[in-house]
């Protein structure tokens, strides 16, 4: 606050001052009157060869003098301050913060330049009641200096103002005319910092390339089949069609890290249709045979297609491997496949909703879960119908490949394949793989026409729970297939019937170049019910039948 008043201009007059105006930085209130009577009253000469007496002597007159601020004081110097602005008037400016005596000195000089414009300075600390009016704005050719908060004062050519000492405070060092005060550096070395997040990589713009792929097979009758491609976190990769649910290759590493597709199939849909002996597909209704074409249930008797001479295998002429499936991907290695059959679907009673899922794992782990209800009683045996070379789909024979079942029984059949009602041990036999042997060590002893196995093994432990089924190593590669589920039963065939089918990649698989491992219900269990030790296929509405099924992939030691 600027205070004008007689009474300063009396005290000016006594001690024989020519009027000056004495300014510095802040105005602030006075502690109490001694603030006034501890500033020079000598000559500016005077002041000058005794600065140093004077500025201890001010220092420690408002040190002293700091307690309250009187009221009555600050009362009177408000109405003292509305004064006539033509009269003349004194400032006096008492500072917060101790300046240094090169400061001081540096202020003195600015002064005394002759008539100059001098910007007020800055002082870096401001104590609470002060008010700062360091920004000053030399804007008028008058040498008038306007003063924030607007304050109008002429700065005369002679004689320098008197500089009044500021009180200390401690710790409080106050700099005139200095470049920026050290309260700034830590900011600056804050600003490499800055820079560093700056140059953090942004988000994409768009998100990463998915794994999930999707390709066009072929159209059939106005629908479109597609093949995908699930992939696990080792570069496996397994393709399948929504036709059929057929898995037309899988790529494991073998044990050179080499990646080997070990699925036959077919690279066009027509094959599929025409000449697949099921390459890689869920079959259904019923999978695997049934007597004559025919079963009872409930006492009524149901007629299906026999196409497997007088019988009828893997669901009919055109059962679930020949129909096109929704599909939905999850993520980029699980696929889900939905299927609806309805009542009188190839001679099956009762509608049909059928799911199944593909997951390609991280453990290199192609699992398949299939689950089934319907509205009316049938009979439900679905199959997953894939054949397996572990050297390569297109290596040649399987005849080295070393395979253990987890079965010590089997169920014998006649000569068209149908069993005959009774399960036998297979110790002793060509059957016995309760041990690893090679598939081809007693292939010809086993017999058949053609020659080969195609047996319905008695998976060892109990029904329903997953279990171990399987063990197939091939020599060469070093790819292990293991095989868990939780079915009754296990189809060990070495692809007797392959007659040289076309295959993907040119390549064409002659007789035992594939062999399959398709977990079931055993053979036949449509007509064989109540049969001791048959398991039942019968299902009725409100219960969910569920396979389970999941094949290991791995590289012996």
């Amino acid at each position: 606050m600027k205070i004008v008043a007689p009474f300063a201009f009396a005290i000016l007059l006594v001690f024989g001052c020519s009027t000056q105006e004495i300014s510095k930085n802040y105005i602030s209130k006075p502690s109490n009157s001694s603030a006034y009577t501890s500033s020079p009253a000598s000559s500016m000469e005077d002041s000058r060869s005794s600065s140093a007496d004077a500025k201890s002597s001010a220092s420690e007159s408002v040190e002293q003098d700091s307690g309250a601020y009187d009221e009555a004081s600050a009362a009177a110097s408000d109405s003292d301050a509305t004064a006539d602005e033509s009269s003349t008037r004194a400032t006096i400016t008492i500072p917060a913060a101790a300046m240094s005596e090169s400061a001081a000195t540096a202020a003195d000089e600015a002064a005394t330049d002759a008539g100059g414009l001098r910007t007020i300075t800055t002082v870096a600390v401001v104590p609470e009641g002060a008010v700062d009016v360091s920004s000053a704005d030399v804007s008028s050719a008058d040498r008038t200096v306007v003063e924030k908060p607007g304050v109008l004062t002429k700065l005369p050519t002679t004689p320098a103002p008197i500089v009044i000492p500021p009180p200390a405070v401690k710790k409080a060092a106050a700099k005139v005319n200095t470049p920026a005060p050290t309260s700034t550096e830590p900011k600056a070395a804050t600003a490499p910092k800055a820079a560093t997040a700056a140059k953090a990589p942004a988000p994409p713009s768009t998100p990463p390339p998915s794994n999930q792929k999707m390709k066009t097979f072929a159209e059939l009758d106005g629908k479109t089949v597609t093949e995908y491609t699930l992939k696990n976190a080792n570069g496996c990769e397994l393709n399948v069609l929504n036709y059929g649910c057929i898995v037309t290759s899988l790529m494991v590493p073998d044990r050179d890290g080499k990646m080997v597709d070990v699925a036959l199939g077919h690279d066009n849909l027509k094959s599929y249709q025409e000449d697949s002996p099921y390459f890689g597909a869920m079959v259904g209704r019923c999978g695997n045979r049934i007597a004559n074409a025919t079963f009872k249930l409930d006492g009524k008797e149901y007629k299906l297609a026999a196409n497997n001479g007088d019988h009828s295998i893997h669901g009919g002429e055109k059962g679930f491997d020949k129909k096109i499936w929704d599909a939905e991907m999850n993520g980029t290695n699980k696929i889900t496949f939905t299927l609806k059959s309805p009542d009188g679907d190839e001679g099956f009673p009762g509608n049909m909703t059928v799911r199944t899922t593909y997951t390609l794992t991280d453990n290199n782990s192609f699992n398949i879960v299939t689950r089934a209800t319907s509205d009316a009683p049938t009979i439900c045996n679905i199959v997953h119908h894939s054949y397996w070379n572990l050297e390569g789909h297109d290596a040649g024979k399987i005849y080295d490949h070393e395979l253990t079942l987890f079965a010590a029984k089997y169920t014998p059949a006649d000569e068209t394949l149908i069993p005959t009602g009774k399960i036998a041990p297979v110790a002793g036999t060509a059957l016995d793989f309760t041990t690893a042997k090679k598939i081809g060590k007693d292939l010809q002893a086993v017999g058949g026409e053609p020659v080969g196995y195609d047996h319905n093994f008695v998976v060892d432990g109990r029904p329903r729970q997953l279990r171990k089924v399987a063990k197939v190593v091939a020599p060469k590669s070093g790819i292990v297939m293991e095989i868990e589920a939780n079915q009754p039963g296990v189809q060990f065939y070495t692809g007797n019937f392959l007659d040289g089918h076309s295959g993907k990649d040119g390549a064409e698989y002659a007789q035992h170049e594939g062999f399959c491992l398709e977990t079931q219900f055993y053979p036949d269990s449509a007509n064989k019910q109540g049969v001791e030790g048959w398991p039942s296929v019968v299902l009725r509405p409100g219960d969910t039948y569920t396979h389970r099924m999941n094949h290991t992939f791995s590289v012996a030691n």
